[in-house]
């Protein structure tokens, strides 16, 4: 059984590749957006995006629009 793990993130190049990462070996429950280089409506566009193109099965939600 893979260990399940939420990602709280701002999507850029980096956490891209954490984040396929994580879905492809940990039972990923869920991905939450933070605001940084962009809006967290922005983050959370791409974050949507991201997990469609990889056919990720984890529901993302916006999180705190600051810090």
């Amino acid at each position: 059984m893979a260990t399940p793990l939420l990602i709280d993130f701002d999507p850029g190049i980096d956490p891209v590749v954490s984040l396929f990462y994580a879905a492809r070996h940990f039972d990923l429950v869920q991905v939450t957006t933070t605001h940084g280089n962009a809006s967290l409506t922005t983050t959370t566009r791409n974050a949507l995006r991201l997990v469609g193109l990889g056919g990720i099965d984890a529901p993302v939600a916006a999180g705190s629009p600051r810090s």
